[in-house]
């Protein structure tokens, strides 16, 4: 961190997956030096400003204003934005990853009580991708925008929706309640196709389902690409301690009891944001103090 620190200058933002790469290591990287700063972990003071600069001068501007693509890209950048804030302490980079959240979850997540079309991104001039799905009433609530390009890109998104609701969470913001029927049609939307796949033999989470699946309503009747990525703990945890039971989320929590928690060490598992979330939320956690800064 500390040699980062020292000689990271910039993220080639203009060049494939650089503001993308960018939001996933501001996250990774605000998390840990959390971890760090506030623990009795030797890191002294001048290394903690310094490592505040870089997120501050380099990650942030690279991932300020977002994507106008694809809703996983700028789920990143707002969970960095977000875990930056956190760490920094910054109240205005904390509403504006909020106000990002709001803003993209929706235009993300389909619920039929937007209407007969997905909301979109006023900010990105109202353009949308949903690669061929065009049916949008109830009977797909919870189809994602990337559901038919895949389910692993879809994953990561959806990881990032969440961890972005458990960060508010443990500062004292509920994004939870707002966004219930939205977040929980999304849960088992895509764990429903994922239970209907077959797991596969391998951990590894781009392998795809032992049975082709497929729906007349959704992505026009083709084989779903799934993806079965060891996501959907904290999303489990978090709906569950919000709703008061996994009841209304059997599919979720089928996935997650007979494919996550049953993944070995040896199962491979790429090093995105949605690795090993059951080290931290297995179980329901009690509510956390409160804290007194942001």
């Amino acid at each position: 961190m500390n040699f980062y620190a020292k000689h990271l200058k910039q993220y080639n933002g203009d060049y494939g997956n650089g503001k993308l790469e960018a939001g996933w290591a501001a996250d990774k990287w605000a998390r840990s030096a959390e971890i760090f700063a506030t623990t009795k972990a030797p890191w002294a003071p001048d290394d903690v400003s310094a490592f505040k600069t870089m997120l501050a001068t380099v990650s942030t501007p690279t991932i300020y204003n977002g994507s106008c693509f694809n809703g996983n890209w700028e789920l990143a950048m707002i969970e960095g934005l977000s875990s930056i804030a956190v760490f920094t302490d910054n109240t205005s980079l904390w509403d504006h990853a909020i106000s990002m959240w709001n803003e993209r979850v929706p235009a993300y997540f389909y619920v039929s009580s937007d209407g007969p079309t997905p909301k979109t991104l006023a900010r990105c001039g109202g353009r949308s991708y949903w690669y061929g799905q065009n049916v949008f009433n109830a009977s797909v609530d919870g189809v994602c925008q990337e559901t038919c390009r895949d389910f692993g890109h879809m994953s990561y998104g959806l990881a990032s929706t969440f961890n972005v609701a458990e960060t508010a969470w443990i500062q004292g913001l509920d994004l939870y309640t707002p966004n219930t029927e939205r977040l929980r049609s999304a849960l088992e939307f895509h764990t429903k196709f994922l239970n209907q796949g077959g797991y596969p033999p391998s951990g590894s989470p781009y392998k795809p389902g032992v049975r082709n699946v497929a729906s007349p309503l959704v992505c026009n009747g083709t084989n779903l690409k799934l993806s079965y990525a060891p996501t959907y703990q904290v999303a489990l945890t978090g709906m569950t301690r919000m709703l008061g039971s996994s009841a209304t989320l059997p599919e979720t929590y089928k996935y997650v009891h007979d494919w996550v928690w049953n993944l070995s060490a040896n199962d491979a598992c790429a090093p995105f944001m949605y690795c090993d979330e059951e080290l931290t939320h297995a179980q329901s956690a009690p509510a956390p103090p409160a804290r007194t800064t942001l």
